[in-house]
């Protein structure tokens, strides 16, 4: 050990590094001490400290650093080395683990785990790593315990990929592993975790060893055992797909007989050892049900399940233990999903079980649903699954699930309205500082559960909805004309958003289900309940629009928040393509409110669009106003709603009446992307119009973009640049401007439309535009910068092809002039601050890379769009071409390869255009200085590794040394040029191609042909290099 320095020194700078309150003193000790986990020549001297101390703060240093060399430096580790690193953590644990601290076992356990994994493929003792932790199984009580927790840490480690890991292995290696480990020791390990169980004395002694066990086997059971990596924290965790050599263990009775022991001894004397058992329940009942060799073999397991939980449900053991709770609701659900319900309904427990797990779910719908929330989320699938398959039974057998079917839905509706009888009242409500919250969907997982199960006696149902609305309908009605004191007006739209959102989530059910004549009447019943509200609240709305902008009542908020999402619901069911606009639904709503079609459903929704976004947005309301949007952009989007809408009225007043004095939400200061949807969504409504030849397109284009050029003339008026940045009113101003452009122009997706909105804003618009770029540029105001660049790299985007210009049109020139000169005013005011504050920022994304990211983007789609002869800007000294690939190159070069790979949007970007540049202006690569041709080729080669731009990378690697062998044959100063980089650096191009062999053949590609493309014309142009590396035949 070269620290120079000794032991008791060592011991004392680990306390200062871990314990010390000194900040210099830490940093000191740091400082001093690191160095060790740094090199691989290190390794002995971690011995010597972890052997030689008796600091349990100077173990877990040296068994840090230890973990830390293995991590970073494996392959310096000469083999040998690597066996006794692996033998000393053995021994360290087998002799003085007992007596070591908790922490430092875990640390050397890492150590011995994470070198066991390394190691698989290789000679050495790696592979019996249980028969030598057996052992300790059948040692002391502290050796089991240890051997416990080094079982559990492989079985871990072999099922998971850590960077760590990567590093080293390939994913296909990395799975190769990990199938091994799984076919040679995981059953041993489960199996010991078994004997372990069985071998402990009844609860409640060696709980702490009885947990290790549980936690070994739920690490087993959790197993990736084919690669599917599913995810434990969703609804179905998926099923478990345990080889057929487990079969013995799972067929044996003996085996869950263990674990439902193990519960019932431990469900009133150790909380965590019952839930951890429930959990490893959960996991067997999600066994694949080919593991059994027989039906009878399978059922029996089924039966033995459904027993376990039915005495579990009678006693009520443990469930008084949250924890355990939610666990046994999953794995009640679980059963149902791995098991047909003509056979829960063959067992004998059957009616029991049922019985049992009706009264669970009754009761767990009357308690605190903030406390249970979750846990009935699982009952509710349960629920949903149960009776989904019911029609395909004989209805004898049925009965008495429909029964209980029936109570839950009721107890679900009913406990939720007296619930909120006790819940905030209006004056704790407008303290809540996350409103976004409030105007959520209260327990949305629920209502995705609750479409089956209402709709299995839909006409009840229905029945029972419509007497709990009817009377609130009529209070909602009264209290529009009387003063109502705000705790009952709030009380009253809390009760009704309820009653909507659940009335929204059933009606929505009709598209996943089978449908009938009768259960479309039921629908349109609850809608046109649903419907009369909406018309009460658009009337309330327009009655009180007089009273002025201020902050909406939070009853209010969520009200209409339940109506938006009844909508679109409503809008899958019965409007559009899928739907039928005879549908029976019409047919009770035309008796009750006069709606006889989805023309006039959609002339409601419209209206009732219209007042939220006149009256949210600013102080309040928020998501709902975002909720709102997206329904019309859904509305607009679709083949007939879309054409259907522009012939509204409500509509029709919106195109003509759009701006921020007549829809308040935009000026919300957080509506940005809203404007822009809102925009987006108004001018592809227009455009539908057009498209049916309503009008004459261009003036009604042109009246729609009035309110438009407006504002913007009246920003250009503004003499003062200084203004234009620093007036709150000006810069907002032009900042929304900016955002509703970039909506109207992505709306464009024809020829026609995208050529009317170029004709509208050039020329007359961009000089302010490049006067906006420059002045914000400038005085680093990226509120402004970010939005111009956003809009213009729309503009300039030519997918779908729309940017289709006459032949003898110079637009295409032109419009890659003015974008030339926007990319370089904005690249060359942010580079000289960039370097003037010596290339490091506060916040380097915020100040560089997003703009930077966006303007790459801009000059990639101009170069790709196909609408520019780029050889006219050469032919006639127009530097603009050069002028944008200088300081995109610039800008680039200035962004770190370590942030330009991390962060997804720049790195696109940037790999984008160089893909581009390759592909058609390889000379501009060729032509540039050295040090920035080896960047380019370096990053490219960088970037072959990450998913996201990989193909990028090998398109331009492939256009770059095809124009190499291309060139190569003349003497051009594209030749010399290219030359002169190889000269300087003979080794760049051989180190691609050793990249991309080693990606094809190492690594788990999804696209072998696309990374495989680059191979020809890089052994082409490095044929030396290629036959070096290749073997004879």
């Amino acid at each position: 050990m070269e620290l120079g320095i000794d032991m008791h020194g060592l011991e004392s700078m680990c306390r200062a590094m871990y314990e010390g309150q000194d900040q210099k003193q830490r940093e000191e000790a740091e400082k001093t001490l690191m160095p060790l986990g740094e090199s691989a020549e290190n390794v002995v001297a971690c011995f010597s400290i972890i052997s030689g101390s008796s600091e349990p703060l100077a173990q877990v240093f040296a068994a840090a650093c230890l973990l830390k060399i293995a991590d970073n430096h494996w392959t310096r580790i000469p083999e040998a080395q690597r066996v006794e690193l692996w033998k000393f953590c053995y021994s360290l644990l087998a002799e003085r683990g007992p007596g070591l601290a908790s922490y430092v076992v875990a640390d050397v356990t890492a150590v011995f785990c994470r070198v066991t994994k390394l190691g698989w493929n290789d000679e050495g003792p790696y592979r019996s790593i249980v028969d030598d932790v057996s052992k300790f199984l059948e040692a002391s009580e502290e050796h089991c315990d240890i051997g416990l927790i080094i079982l559990n840490r492989i079985t871990i480690e072999m099922n998971q990929s850590t960077p760590a890991i990567r590093k080293f292995f390939s994913q296909a290696q990395n799975r190769k592993v990990a199938t091994s480990f799984r076919d040679l020791l995981l059953l041993r390990i489960f199996e010991l975790s078994l004997s372990t169980l069985t071998r402990l004395s009844p609860p409640p002694a060696h709980s702490a060893l009885r947990l290790r066990a549980l936690q070994l086997a739920q690490s087993c059971l959790g197993f990736d055992f084919i690669g599917a990596s599913f995810d434990e924290a969703s609804e179905d965790m998926g099923t478990i797909h345990v080889p057929v050599a487990w079969r013995a263990v799972i067929e044996d009775p003996k085996t869950l007989t263990l674990f439902f022991d193990t519960y019932n001894g431990s469900a009133n004397v150790n909380a965590e050892v019952a839930g951890k058992t429930i959990e490893c329940l959960v996991q067997l009942s999600s066994i694949r049900r080919s593991i059994f060799s027989t039906d009878e073999k399978r059922l029996n397991y089924l039966y033995q399940h459904m027993r376990a939980t039915v005495e579990v449900l009678s006693n009520n053991r443990g469930l008084d233990q949250p924890e355990t709770y939610h666990h046994f609701c999953r794995w009640l659900s679980r059963l149902k999903a791995n098991h047909e319900l003509s056979e829960l309904m063959g067992s004998d427990l059957f009616p029991d079980w049922i019985r049992n797990v009706a009264e669970l779910t009754l009761h767990c719908i009357s308690s605190d649903w903030s406390i249970v929330g979750n846990s009935l989320y699982y009952l509710l699938n349960l629920w949903s699954k149960l009776v989904h398959p019911i029609s395909k039974l004989k209805r004898n057998s049925s009965t008495s699930l429909e029964t209980y079917v029936e109570k839950i839905v009721q107890m679900y509706v009913t406990s939720r309205l007296h619930a909120l009888q006790s819940e905030t009242s209006p004056s704790d409500w407008d303290n809540l500082d996350d409103e976004e919250n409030i105007a959520q969907e209260e327990f949305a997982e629920h209502l995705e559960s609750i479409p089956a199960i209402f709709r299995l006696h839909y006409d009840k149902t229905a029945q029972f909805l419509i007497q709990l609305i009817d009377p609130l309908l009529e209070q909602y009605k009264a209290g529009i004309t009387n003063n109502v004191p705000a705790v009952d007006r709030f009380l009253l739209e809390r009760h009704l958003a309820w009653l909507v959102r659940v009335s929204g989530s059933v009606v929505g059910g009709r598209i996943i289900s089978t449908s009938s004549e009768n259960q479309e009447h039921s629908d349109g019943e609850l809608s046109s309940r649903v419907f009369q509200l909406m018309i009460y609240t658009v009337d309330e709305d327009r009655s009180r629009s007089k009273m002025g902008v201020g902050k909406q009542p939070r009853g209010m908020i969520e009200l209409d928040g339940a109506i938006v999402d009844f909508i679109q619901s409503f809008r899958k069911a019965y409007i559009g393509e899928q739907a039928v606009s005879t549908s029976k639904v019409y047919v009770r709503m035309s008796e009750r409110l006069g709606i006889s079609d989805h023309i006039v459903v959609l002339d409601v929704v419209a209206s009732k669009i219209a007042c939220i976004l006149q009256k949210y947005g600013i102080v309040c309301g928020t998501a709902v106003v975002k909720k709102t949007l997206q329904l019309l952009s859904d509305l607009a989007f679709g083949h007939s709603s879309g054409r259907l809408l522009g012939k509204l009225k409500t509509i029709r007043s919106m195109l003509n009446n759009h701006g921020e004095e007549s829809f308040l939400f935009m000026k919300g200061s957080s509506m940005g992307q809203q404007r822009t949807l809102f925009y987006q969504t108004l001018t592809k409504i227009l455009f539908s119009l057009i498209s049916l030849g309503e009008f004459d397109p261009e003036a009604e284009f042109e009246r729609f973009l009035q309110p438009l050029q407006l504002r913007l003339e009246a920003i250009a008026a503004v003499q003062s640049d200084e203004m234009m940045i620093n007036d709150p009113e000006v810069s907002n101003a032009l900042i929304g401007a900016l955002r509703d452009l970039r909506g109207i122009v992505t709306a464009t997706l024809l020829k026609k439309t995208y050529t009317m909105f170029f004709d509208w804003f050039y020329p007359q618009h961009v000089p302010l535009l490049y006067r906006a770029i420059r002045v914000a540029a400038a005085a680093g105001s990226y509120p402004v910068c970010n939005p111009l660049l956003k809009f213009y790299a729309e503009l300039v985007s030519n997918k779908p092809p729309r940017i289709i210009f006459d032949p003898s049109s110079p637009n295409g020139i032109l419009l890659f002039r003015e974008t030339s000169k926007i990319i370089v005013s904005y690249c060359t005011a942010t580079l000289a601050q960039w370097n003037a504050a010596g290339r490091q920022g506060s916040d380097p994304y915020r100040q560089l890379y997003k703009g930077a990211a966006t303007c790459l983007l801009m000059f990639s789609r101009s170069l790709s769009g196909n609408y520019v002869n780029f050889g006219v800007f050469g032919l006639y000294g127009d530097t603009a071409l050069e002028d944008a690939l200088r300081v995109s190159l610039e800008i680039a070069l200035a962004i770190p390869v370590k942030d330009l790979l991390a962060y997804q949007k720049v790195s696109k970007a940037y790999f984008s255009l160089m893909d581009n540049l390759c592909a058609n202006h390889a000379s501009s690569i060729v032509a540039v200085e050295h040090d920035v041709f080896v960047h380019i080729v370096s990053t490219l080669q960088e970037g072959l590794s990450v998913s996201d731009v990989w193909s990028h990378c090998t398109e331009a690697l492939d256009h770059l040394s095809e124009f190499r062998f291309r060139s190569s044959m003349k003497d051009t100063q594209n030749s010399r040029n290219f030359a002169a980089h190889l000269e300087r650096s003979p080794n760049l191009f051989p180190t691609c191609l050793e990249t991309v062999f080693t990606l094809i053949l190492h690594e788990d590609c999804t696209n072998q042909w696309s990374l495989s493309r680059p191979l020809l014309s890089l052994i082409l142009t490095n044929e030396g290099s290629y036959g070096a590396h290749s073997y004879p035949a």
